[in-house]
């Protein structure tokens, strides 16, 4: 039961960023038949297969499993709206935007 969920967590992640499993192969720190079985829900899947996958995709385990930690309840409107567009961007994104997060602080020190 985990191991379809998973599998098809992975698949929608993949999906929504558009890449294939042979990229997250790539991308992650696990053996290919470790991502294929964990796409394809195959056989059980290892914590530590999950925690690569995770790190691949730049998202936590809470995040993989859609836990509302409830941040939001902390935070204020603009920062809610910077975590609701940072969520909809992809590696790339979300890698630029800290960069230019990070040279804004740096400069305004």
């Amino acid at each position: 039961m985990i191991e379809e969920f998973v599998s098809a967590r992975i698949q929608k992640i993949l999906a929504e960023r558009k890449w294939t499993p042979y990229k997250l192969y790539k991308v992650c720190d696990c053996s290919r038949n470790s991502v294929y079985n964990a796409v394809s829900g195959e056989s059980d899947i290892r914590i530590s297969t999950l925690e690569s996958i995770c790190k691949a995709l730049d998202m936590s385990i809470f995040e993989f499993f859609d836990m509302n930690l409830d941040v939001e309840a902390l935070t204020t409107g603009q920062e809610k709206k910077v975590l609701s567009l940072f969520r909809e961007m992809n590696v790339d994104g979300r890698n630029r935007a800290i960069g230019y997060l990070e040279a804004l602080v740096e400069k305004e020190k």
